[in-house]
């Protein structure tokens, strides 16, 4: 979650909040709780929510070379962000595909609340699980976390998110890329359903005596020298994703990319490679 769009957000729309009151917020309460603050000081809902889509619209920047290494390489992309990047590169993709004669990449996109993982094996998916303007549904606030984390706080709400989330986490690899691991919903959900997972695995392990094995089904590509890169390890070895430093800014992606590629899923601990 930006800080800047809530910096804008009190700045362009808020009574008594102002922009530099923000940085102490987050840092008190954390993001969702301060957005939480924001938008009850904004009052309008329609104001509120119409503010976001603007936000939201497309830009005339240019798409990032590594944005369009990773919508190249994997079949489909899921993105907490709320903007439109993504899209933007694949309308470029599409445009030096057609000059070549290549076909062009289709894609299926889902966003907030609507989200189905039987999509998924049908065609390419651009999955928006935190929101987007289409359906002008964002997961921005506390009470919207409330909503649709409801198992993190064990309330009812909507569990479309949540399930997706499961059967992903459950029959996939994931790739993180990019991705902070500060939303404290996401991680914590992510790794409830991991040790469930996990749990499943070893009593059906015993069940049958089969010898337990350490498994890494989901990665993660965090910058070696990230001044945070300690603490982000220890969060990422309690989830169960197997860390893959790289160097620079993405600049040799497809050399990672390959590595990951040729690592297996089930290895002895010790047998883990440095990449």
């Amino acid at each position: 979650m930006p800080k800047k769009l809530l910096m804008n957000m009190a700045t362009n729309l808020c009574k008594t909040i102002k922009s530099d009151d923000v940085q102490n917020m987050i840092e008190q309460y954390g993001y969702p709780k301060t957005a939480s603050l924001i938008k009850k000081d904004i009052k309008d809902e329609a104001e509120y929510k119409n503010f976001l889509i603007k936000q939201f619209e497309p830009t005339n920047i240019l798409t990032t070379s590594a944005i369009i290494k990773i919508i190249i390489k994997f079949y489909s992309i899921v993105t907490t962000n709320y903007d439109t990047t993504i899209e933007e590169a694949i309308k470029t993709i599409n445009y030096i595909y057609k000059d070549k004669n290549i076909e062009k990449l289709d894609y299926e996109f889902q966003d907030l609340p609507d989200l189905s993982s039987i999509k998924l094996l049908r065609k390419k998916n651009i999955v928006y699980l935190h929101g987007y303007k289409k359906n002008e549904t964002f997961l921005l606030t506390e009470e919207d976390y409330k909503l649709f984390y409801p198992s993190n706080y064990s309330t009812e709400g909507i569990e479309s998110l949540q399930n997706f989330l499961k059967e992903i986490i459950e029959s996939m690899t994931l790739v993180f890329i990019g991705f902070s691991f500060n939303d404290k919903d996401f991680c914590d959900f992510f790794k409830r359903t991991k040790d469930k997972i996990e749990s499943q695995k070893n009593l059906i392990n015993m069940t049958y005596n089969n010898p337990k094995q350490n498994e890494f089904n989901h990665f993660a590509f965090i910058k070696f020298n990230n001044e945070k890169y300690d603490e982000l390890e220890k969060i990422l070895n309690d989830l169960g994703i197997k860390v893959i430093y790289y160097f620079d800014k993405y600049a040799n992606l497809e050399e990672y990319l390959h590595k990951l590629e040729k690592t297996k899923v089930v290895k002895k601990e010790e047998d883990y490679p440095s990449v």
